[in-house]
């Protein structure tokens, strides 16, 4: 058997020579017999032959007890071998050995020990041993580096104690022995190292781990073996090598400890420091490694979780990583070493060692649980590295937590690093969710807790390419094809930026029966559903779907399905954060507002708020706000609303929806709003429009005139005195559609009265024939500063004044007052299905202002319509024939009239046109 356990016994290069002890004489030929019996208490033995043959050499002692075996040369053939019995049967045997092999021990303890030597080779070889029966003492040979083992014997024999000397080279300077164990075995004994001034114990139990390395202060080591009698086999093995004084030690870490190395460029090469950290028991370690100046070759910096050689390596690096390398234990212990190659150049190593009460690494899956202790107050954080195997990731879920202390957050980063950004973070008003890392390493930072802040969370390793929780301004997802049949995926979106807002579309959806996915606007425990999808919908328009950024947004996939050969899901999905916010303070005078991704469909669930705010100098009047839509598409539950909220209530002026664009309005600009909603059906139909794009304005004067009242005035401030400020003003004059009969329309009929009849002044006057800017402009005639009725085609018109001062209080502008009335007409009166009154000026004036040709219908005199108010057609000509005759009789009639009176000798009329002869 071979103690060790790591590939039995490991060769070194030992060159040993014994000399013929007293009680054994050396034999050089094998042909000869080199058969020996040993009955002293002590003795020794060499063979160096060449050639076949066969040895057995006994070892007698009177009484049973512990005999030691030490092989110092052992240099045999392949085919040469060497077998050690305990006793002098057969199925004693103890080890069985061939080849080459450093030194080794072996223990019997039965009265005859028989030990048989073979060679089938024609090599020469080597073999020493020395046996002892009452001391078991190992000298190891005087090197730079070796290996120990545990000596071979049979379990359950009886106990045992060995010890071991070991010396480095006594030439080396600076240098001290340094010891690892590589394997430890033992349950039922105790292994000892000292080196005359620090000492370790390690009792050995069936789940005792590696003991700690040592580290001597000067160049020897005594290790002491003892084992009680036990069926079974124990082992230890162990290395142990030279390394540099200066820099070697173990530190007891108090709540910061700092490490500084500078290895001067003509030291001599090969420079190896080893430090071994320890905390106090139930505290684990924070490193901070922050500079680090090395060269190229064999320069490294190793750390390891734990107090050995051989504990899990954490990182190895060359280089300092830009993010820096920071390093937690999973127990109050971590291993650093610094090796240095023969390159000439100076090196430099700084680190800075904390002690934490909480925090540390962990790896697979398991709880955690911080309680609200005076340990937990920190000014700086605590930190929880978690790792789970390649090719998984970690997920933590917070089962609860109180972060009562404002400041107090619990950060969480992508890697091992506290980078930059945080993945995500919770704090005293954030809702937790299930974090999954996006690779297989996760830090979560516990910062400014203040005594009483505590959680409780799992920590698990789970399927790559299931879970994801991105932070970025923009990413895709992709579901993992082979996800398990019953399983639960999550890709959460929160934005490290928490303004703005986050938009998400699936790109391509295959589902099965039992499949579904789920948008939610935060997460799946405490947000809102946004849309669900599955076999039965899926073909559907897949469109954006929208959240806050700093709520989130959440994709979940979920299976209930058992089969074993189901077809494979496609889900596949981006999402981009905008920046801009959808709504905010309008604070300019005038600008403009669209729906989310205008002119392109906006997402669903988008919800817009616009607060106006006053911006007037002017203290004595409030000001208006005046929006006007120029597109307007909406999906079917989708609306815009203009509201008004005071003192907390709030009461909607106007609420448009649908696809026809809506007439422009007026309202108080103080605690006024303009919302748009875009509320997502959740199983469909999902349809958003194109959306809407508005123009607003802050208006100095102006207003609604919407009332039954048949006449009404409005004017600019301060008339009939001109403006004489920049003044913006829109009057919109809303009358009833229907006269007192519902079959009769209404039209709004108009004076305006002003006080300039300068062109560029009327020009900054625009009338519009509708309730909207977009309605075509009447075409409004002055006689000096005033017009005559003017009538508009429907029953709302818009009045705008646009005045601009060239110098404050300069005069210039305008006054005007306008009149209004309604016009109105009944059925016969209006135009062909329109609703649309016939204007008087309309009538057979050769234009077709209806639109439909019935102002230009029956202008032949043979209408039979009543048309009793208007002028029929067939009194044109007659009225043009009367005034002929007329005129002919003013023309002759009279003058010959006049002359017969003047002139009595007359007795008849003649043509006064024709010359008169006398």
């Amino acid at each position: 058997m071979y103690p060790g356990g790591v590939g039995g016994l490991l060769l070194l290069l030992c060159v040993a020579s014994f000399s013929a002890g007293t009680a054994a004489q050396a034999s050089t030929d094998v042909a000869a017999s080199c058969d020996r019996n040993f009955t002293a208490p002590v003795g020794d033995y060499s063979l160096n032959t060449t050639g076949p043959g066969n040895c057995t050499w006994q070892i007698s002692r009177k009484n049973t007890g512990q005999t030691s075996i030490v092989f110092s040369q052992f240099l045999l053939g392949t085919a040469d071998y060497l077998v050690v019995y305990d006793g002098d049967g057969n199925h004693s045997q103890v080890i069985n050995a061939t080849g080459k092999k450093d030194s080794f021990l072996v223990v019997a303890f039965s009265k005859k020990i028989r030990i048989e030597y073979s060679q089938a080779s024609n090599v020469t070889v080597g073999l020493a041993f020395r046996y002892d029966t009452k001391d078991c003492l190992l000298h190891m040979e005087l090197q730079y580096a070796g290996r120990v083992f545990a000596p071979f014997y049979l379990p359950g024999q009886g106990p045992l104690t060995c010890q071991y000397l070991i010396q480095g080279l006594p030439q080396t300077l600076d240098k001290v022995l340094a010891l690892s164990f590589t394997d430890f075995n033992i349950v039922s004994g105790v292994l000892n190292v000292t080196d005359g001034n620090s000492f370790n114990s390690t009792k050995g139990s069936a789940t005792a781990g590696l003991p700690d390395d040592f580290i001597a202060a000067d160049k020897g080591v005594n290790i002491t073996f003892t084992l009680a009698n036990s069926s079974i086999a124990q082992t230890f093995a162990a290395v142990y090598t030279m390394v540099d004084q200066y820099c070697s030690t173990i530190l007891n870490v108090d709540n910061n400890t700092t490490i500084s190395v500078n290895v001067p460029g003509d030291r001599s090469p090969l420079t190896d420091c080893r430090w071994i950290l320890r905390a106090q028991p139930g505290y684990t370690l924070l490193l901070n490694l922050t500079t680090l100046r090395l060269l190229p070759g064999a320069d490294k910096v190793i750390i390891a979780d734990g107090g050995s050689m051989a504990s899990p390596l954490v990182s190895e690096m060359q280089s300092l990583p830009t993010e820096g390398d920071l390093v937690t234990s999973s127990g109050s212990e971590l291993w650093v070493r610094l090796v240095v190659g023969d390159v000439p150049g100076d090196r430099t190593l700084t680190v800075h060692v904390y002690e934490q009460a909480n925090g540390g690494f962990f790896s697979g899956s398991g709880n955690i649980t911080l309680q609200p202790t005076l340990d937990n107050s920190t000014a700086t954080a605590l930190y929880y590295q978690f790792s789970a195997p390649l090719g998984q990731q970690v997920q933590i879920t917070m089962s609860e937590n109180s972060l009562l202390y404002p400041l107090a957050s619990l950060d969480f980063y992508s890697g091992l690093q506290p980078k930059a950004q945080p993945l995500v973070s919770f704090t005293t008003d954030t809702q937790a969710f299930p974090v999954t890392s996006p690779s297989n390493t996760l830090l979560m930072v516990a910062r400014n807790f203040n005594q009483r802040e505590n959680f409780s969370l799992e920590y698990q390793a789970v399927d790559q390419s299931c879970n994801v929780v991105a932070s970025g301004t923009r990413g895709d997802y992709s579901l993992n094809q082979q996800a398990d049949p019953g399983t639960l995926c999550r890709w959460t979106v929160r934005p490290a930026s928490q303004q703005g807002t986050v938009s998400l579309r699936i790109t391509k959806l295959s589902l099965s029966g039992n499949e579904t996915v789920t948008i939610y606007s935060g997460v799946m425990e405490y947000g809102t559903t946004l849309a669900t999808f599955d076999l039965t919908n899926m073909a559907q328009q897949l469109p954006k779907f929208s959240a806050p950024a700093s709520k989130g947004i959440e994709l979940v996939y979920k299976s209930t399905n058992t089969c074993k050969n189901c077809t494979s899901p496609v889900v596949m999905a981006t999402y981009a954060v905008s920046q801009g916010v959808c709504g905010g303070l309008l604070t300019e005078a005038a600008g403009q507002l669209t729906s989310p991704g205008y002119p392109g469909l906006y997402p669903l669930n988008s919800d817009c708020v616009w607060d106006v705010t006053n911006t007037t100098t002017n203290t004595t009047s409030s000001q208006l706000f005046f929006l006007s839509f120029n597109t307007f598409q909406l999906g079917q539950g989708h609306f815009v609303r203009v509201k008004d909220t005071f003192n907390g209530t709030s009461q909607v002026l106007a609420k448009y929806g649908g696809m026809m664009t809506p007439n422009d309005i007026i309202v108080a600009a103080e605690s006024t709003s303009v919302e748009f909603t875009a509320t997502s059906p959740k199983t469909g139909p999902f349809k958003p429009e194109q959306g809407f794009a508005a123009k607003y304005w802050k208006l100095d004067c102006g207003g609604n005139f919407t009332t039954k009242a048949p006449t009404g005035k409005f004017a600019t401030p301060g008339y009939p005195k001109p403006v004489t400020k920049s003044s913006l003003c829109v009057w919109i004059v809303e009358l009833p559609a229907h006269g007192d009969n519902s079959t009769d329309r209404n039209s709004v009929q108009f004076k305006l009265t002003v006080t300039s009849a300068d062109k560029k002044q009327l020009a900054l006057l625009t009338i519009h024939d509708g309730g909207s800017i977009r309605d075509p402009l009447l075409p409004v005639v002055f006689k000096k500063t005033q017009t005559g009725n003017v009538i508009a085609r429907t029953n709302t018109i818009l009045v705008m004044y646009n005045y601009t001062a060239t110098t404050a209080q300069d005069g210039t502008g305008m006054g005007f007052s306008l009149t209004f009335s309604a016009f109105s007409c009944n059925k016969s009166r209006q135009c062909g299905g329109a609703g649309v009154c016939i204007h008087p000026d309309w009538v057979c004036n050769g234009v077709d202002d209806c639109g439909d040709m019935t102002d230009e219908k029956n202008c032949n005199g043979t209408s039979t319509a009543d048309r009793s108010g208007l002028v029929n057609s067939y009194w044109v000509p007659i009225c043009i024939i009367l005034g002929l005759v007329f005129g002919a009789i003013l023309a002759f009639l009279i003058p010959a009239i006049y002359r017969r009176i003047k002139y009595p000798n007359y007795s008849q009329l003649r043509d006064l046109s024709a010359p008169v002869v006398t």
